[in-house]
């Protein structure tokens, strides 16, 4: 019994003068869930200059494991040791590749057609020649990509395989007698034009200098379909 009762007495002396170790162990905890909470919440991992990095010198020497990795870091590093750097690399690249799936809007203004009001079929005419006269600028058969950009849904219906490229609207146009000479022409004017439909069909005569040799005369059929006006035909016009 004397025994027992030293050792009561030896206790309750430690007691009074040792501090909890289990109350301070969860204080210290406590505060550690709320930098996870913080960084969860943040999508950030704490750094040395977070508002809450005087808790390194508490926390330093404890593991936690959030999930499979520890999003907290003290000092730029997370709890797990790894510095999280391939972890950014990864989101950089994920956001990289949904950039580029993202539309975005065409650079080239030419093929963004305007409005009857703001280009008549005069104007579509002379756009028209100007890019076929330098069809290989800014790249390869970009004179022919426009002619294909102005044409009438009824031009791409009657000749679809013309329609399918670029190269195979310039080599259409390469082998039409009526139709080659406006193909890297050197010089045109409008002659005259002639209403077919009421302001709906025009037919104009061009007058075309080809790369060789003299000048020659072509017509330029369009429809004004909807709000806009396209090119049905290029060549020789009917009577």
């Amino acid at each position: 019994q004397l025994r027992q009762l030293i050792s009561a007495r030896t206790m309750a002396r430690d007691s009074s003068t040792t501090p909890s170790w289990g109350a301070s162990t969860a204080r210290m905890m406590m505060m550690v869930c709320l930098a996870m909470s913080m960084d969860c919440v943040f999508g950030f991992a704490v750094g040395s200059s977070s508002l809450i990095s005087p808790l390194r010198n508490l926390v330093s020497g404890v593991t936690l494991r959030h999930g499979a990795v520890s999003r907290v870091a003290f000092g730029g590093m997370r709890m797990d040791g790894s510095s999280g750097e391939k972890d950014d690399k990864d989101d950089e690249l994920l956001m990289a590749s949904l950039r580029k799936r993202m539309p975005v809007a065409a650079e080239d203004e030419k093929f963004k057609l305007p409005t009857a009001d703001q280009m008549d079929y005069r104007d579509v005419t002379k756009k028209v020649i100007q890019a076929l006269m330098d069809n290989d600028n800014p790249h390869e058969n970009a004179g022919t990509e426009m002619l294909i950009a102005y044409s009438s849904p009824f031009a791409k219906k009657m000749d679809p395989w013309r329609f399918e490229s670029p190269a195979n609207m310039a080599s259409k146009l390469a082998g039409d007698p009526d139709a080659c000479c406006v193909l890297r022409c050197q010089d045109f004017r409008i002659t005259s034009e002639r209403d077919q439909n009421r302001c709906q069909n025009f037919i104009l005569s061009v007058d075309i200098l080809p790369e060789e040799g003299p000048w020659t005369s072509t017509c330029f059929c369009l429809t004004r379909v909807e709000s806009r006006w396209l090119i049905d035909h290029i060549g020789r016009a009917a009577a």
